[in-house]
C-alpha cells in the first residue's frame, strides 16, 4: 500500500477500480483449512446427515456412485453415526464388496474401509497403530488419524486446487492458513509447487510437525507446529512440554487442536510450564469454561475458532452435548471480553469452506432447525468479520489498511452500513492480492 487519501492522482497505467461507497477490508485470511482433503472432497460424495439419513440411503447413494465410478475409489465423507451407527469392513462390504470403498468421519479423525480398500490402499497387513485391530488381529477398518499413510496423489488434483482457490478469491480471501493434522514434506512441497506455479493465488501459511518443513517465500511461510491431541491417546504430559519447548525453540508457535475440556486443560498446563511464546494457538476451542479464561490469557493463546459449526452441527450438540457444556460450545463474544484474541477459520472441507458463512453464523448462534446455542456468544457483525481479517501470524490482531501495508483487500458491492446488514460472499466485488486485482465482478 503506498497511498491512501482523497484526491490522489492515478499513475499511468494503473488498474482502476470505482469502489462506488463500497465497504472496503482487509483481504479476509481462512485461519484453518485443509487445502490438499478440500480438493480431495470435490471428488468425493457427501454421506453426512444433511444428505443421508438411514443406513438404507447410505447404501443406495454408494452403489449410484458405483455406477458411475466403474470400479474406481469411491470416496465418501461427512460421515456421523447418527446416519446408520458405527462403521467397520463388514458392514461395508455388505454394502458394496467389490468397489474400493473409503468413508471419511465428519471430525476428519477416523476413516472407515472396505476390505477391498484395505487391500488396494496396502493397510490390510499395515503394523501401524492408527490400524485398529480386532483381538484375533484382524483389521477392523478403522483407520484413526491416518491421513498421511494415504499417497498423495490418491487425494490430490491440483486442478481442484485451483478451483479451491478461484473460489475462495470470488469469496473475498487473500490467504489460507493450512492446518493439515501429520502433514508430511510431500503434502507441503505440493502445496507450496502449486502456489509457485499460480494454481493457488493465495498468501499460503502451513502449519506442519517440527521437523517437516517446505520450501518458502515471500508468499508461502512457515506456519505452527501442529499438535493432535485425543483424549483416549494424550501424550505423557513431560513430552507435549518438550513438544512446545522444541518448537519456541525453532522459532515457531504451536497450534494445538483441542475440541474437548480435557484436551484444553491439557493444552493451556502444558504451554504454561513451557513458557508461552505470544504466538501460540488453540485450534477449534470448542469446549473452553470461563473457569480456563485466566489460564488462557497467562498462556497469550489465540483461538482459532469455527462459529458455523454451530449452524451446521448445532441440532446434533443439542442431542449428544451435556446441557452444562453447551453455553461454551465455540465461544465468542465472551472469550473477547476476557482478553483472549480470536480468530476464525472454516475447519473445510470439515464445514462451509466459505468465511461469510461463518461471519453470519457468528451473530446467530442458530442451529439449522433455528435453535439458538450460547446466545451470550453472539459477536456483533463488524467483530465477526475480524475473524477472518488477521494478520497470518498472529490471527487475533486486526490488519489495518494503511501505507506500508500489504495491499490485500477485499471490495464490497454495498456500503458500510448495508454490508453489515447483508454478510455474504455475494457481496464481494474485487479482491486484490499484494495489489493486483484477482477478481472483480
Amino acid at each position: 500500500m503506498v497511498a491512501l487519501g482523497p484526491g490522489l492522482t492515478r499513475p499511468k497505467g494503473a488498474h482502476h477500480v470505482d469502489a462506488q461507497a463500497g465497504m472496503l477490508l482487509p483481504g479476509l485470511h481462512d485461519h484453518h483449512v485443509h487445502l490438499l482433503s478440500s480438493a480431495a472432497s470435490l471428488r468425493s460424495i457427501n454421506v453426512g446427515p444433511s444428505e443421508v439419513r438411514s443406513l438404507d440411503d447410505l447404501r443406495r447413494v454408494l452403489r449410484e456412485a458405483r455406477a458411475v465410478r466403474d470400479g474406481v475409489w469411491i470416496r465418501a465423507i461427512g460421515y456421523h453415526e447418527s446416519v446408520a451407527g458405527p462403521l467397520d469392513r463388514d458392514l461395508l462390504d455388505q454394502l458394496l464388496p467389490s468397489t474400493p470403498l473409503r468413508i471419511q468421519h465428519r471430525s476428519g479423525a477416523m476413516w472407515f474401509l472396505n476390505s477391498l480398500g484395505l487391500e488396494r490402499s496396502g493397510l490390510e497387513h499395515e503394523a501401524h497403530p492408527a490400524v485398529e485391530r480386532d483381538g484375533q488381529g484382524r483389521a477392523t477398518g478403522r483407520l484413526w488419524r491416518g491421513d498421511h499413510m494415504f499417497a498423495v496423489d490418491d487425494g490430490t488434483d491440483v486442478d481442484a486446487l485451483g478451483v479451491l482457490s478461484d473460489t475462495a478469491v470470488r469469496r473475498g480471501v487473500t490467504g489460507f492458513t493450512d492446518a493439515m493434522p501429520n502433514q508430511t514434506l510431500a503434502g507441503l512441497e505440493t502445496l507450496a509447487s502449486a502456489h509457485r506455479d499460480g494454481v493457488i493465488r493465495q498468501h499460503l501459511t502451513l502449519m506442519s510437525p517440527l521437523h517437516v518443513v517446505a520450501m518458502t517465500n515471500s508468499d508461502v511461510q512457515v506456519g505452527p507446529v501442529k499438535v493432535l491431541l485425543d483424549d483416549d491417546d494424550l501424550p505423557e504430559f513431560d513430552d507435549l512440554i518438550q513438544t512446545i519447548a522444541d518448537a519456541h525453540l525453532a522459532g515457531r508457535a504451536v497450534a494445538i487442536h483441542c475440541v474437548t475440556e480435557l484436551q484444553t486443560v491439557y493444552a493451556l498446563s502444558a504451554i504454561k510450564d513451557a513458557g508461552p511464546n505470544g504466538g501460540d494457538r488453540i485450534e477449534h476451542g470448542s469446549v473452553v469454561p470461563v473457569e480456563l479464561d485466566a489460564l488462557a490469557r497467562a498462556c497469550e493463546v489465540t483461538v482459532v475458532t469455527q462459529p458455523h459449526f454451530i449452524e451446521e452441527r448445532g441440532d446434533e450438540y443439542l442431542r449428544d452435548v451435556p446441557e452444562s457444556l453447551r453455553d461454551v460450545l465455540y465461544r465468542a463474544r465472551t472469550l473477547l471480553e476476557a482478553g483472549i484474541p480470536l480468530a476464525g477459520g472454516t475447519d473445510a472441507p470439515f464445514g462451509s469452506s466459505d468465511p461469510w458463512v461463518a461471519i453470519a453464523a457468528a451473530t446467530r448462534r442458530a442451529t439449522r432447525s433455528g435453535a439458538v446455542i450460547g446466545p451470550l456468544e453472539r459477536l456483533t457483525p463488524t467483530r465477526a468479520i475480524d475473524l477472518f481479517t488477521g494478520d497470518a501470524r498472529q490471527p487475533g490482531h486486526r490488519r489495518r489498511i494503511e501505507v506500508g501495508s500489504r495491499a490485500d483487500l477485499c471490495l464490497l458491492s454495498l456500503n458500510t452500513e448495508a454490508a453489515l446488514e447483508s454478510l455474504s460472499s455475494e457481496n464481494v466485488r474485487a479482491t486484490i492480492i499484494a495489489g493486483r486485482v484477482a477478481f472483480e465482478r
